[in-house]
């Protein structure tokens, strides 16, 4: 029960949010079905649930909320409940989520299309989860990532941390949206492409040898990954294998996650690209 009365409260500042919208027909009234049914969550117990309070699914339905606003409404509210419920993860990230979240508001398009914002609150989500996991996981309990721990003269190349994403990915709710080596679009190939309906965002995937600042890497890499969207919306994702030596440590993980706002010189829109830095050349904490 306390999953479903923390979804009326992200449904609540939904309705807060597109008020007014012609999506809603009556919001006040929408927002007292909402407040009924959080005080009747609050004092029944969980085999009730069946029964007595309707789902935030069927308030939407019910308030006739239209395909596809209803969908992307039902996504966005369950990724936000996933981020505050999964016990696994610290606070500190998804507190780092949620700013990253929130800072995506200053983007034209995330502001304007509720449906583009909505996915790719679940594709930073989930690239969260995967920056989390490649910080916490050791070679032992997770061989592929081997890489993250690779020392030698050689240095891994940034195919190898696409291929571990995207088999992430595979085993994620955006297995079915996501796809590797997309072409057409910008003119060029992209690393990882995720679809949903008319939303089209992509993940570019790099390495560097070099000690860079989150700057210094979107000054670098950046633009590529802007330079896909001018057909769609004007926000990617941006992951980068570190494989500068650290003495074999990583900074904490909510250190390497970060949104930047470019303008490119081609054009008069601003991107928004959110970072995430893989760290490698690590060794296990019992040799630093």
């Amino acid at each position: 029960m306390r999953r479903e009365r923390i979804a009326l409260d992200f449904l609540d500042r939904w309705i807060l949010e597109n008020a007014g919208s012609p999506w809603i027909a009556d919001a006040a009234q929408l927002r007292a079905e909402v407040a009924a049914a959080r005080e009747w969550a609050a004092v029944h117990r969980p085999h009730d649930a069946a029964s007595g309070s309707p789902t935030v699914a069927a308030l939407l339905e019910r308030a006739g909320v239209p395909e596809p606003v209803r969908s992307g409404a039902l996504a966005r509210i369950q990724a936000n409940v996933l981020a505050l419920t999964d016990e696994t993860v610290s606070r500190v990230v998804a507190d780092r989520f949620e700013e990253v979240a929130a800072g995506m508001a200053r983007n034209g398009h995330y502001a304007r299309h509720r449906d583009a914002a909505d996915f790719f609150d679940i594709v930073l989500w989930y690239t969260t989860l995967f920056a989390v996991s490649r910080h916490d996981l050791s070679a032992n309990s997770l061989p592929r990532i081997g890489y993250l721990f690779d020392r030698g003269v050689t240095p891994p190349l940034e195919r190898t941390l696409q291929h571990d994403f995207h088999d992430f990915l595979m085993g994620s709710p955006l297995a079915a949206v996501c796809q590797a080596e997309a072409r057409d679009l910008g003119g060029g190939r992209v690393d990882i492409l995720f679809t949903r309906g008319w939303v089209k965002t992509v993940a570019e995937l790099k390495r560097t040898l070099a000690d860079r600042p989150s700057d210094g890497l979107l000054d670098e890499f950046g633009l590529q990954a802007a330079s896909y969207s001018g057909t769609n919306v004007a926000f990617g994702v941006l992951m980068v294998l570190d494989l500068f030596d650290r003495g074999g440590g990583q900074p904490p993980v909510a250190q390497q996650v970060s949104l930047h706002h470019r303008t490119p010189q081609w054009s008069r829109a601003e991107h928004a690209v959110a970072l995430f830095r893989i760290q490698g050349r690590r060794l296990p904490p019992s040799r630093q």
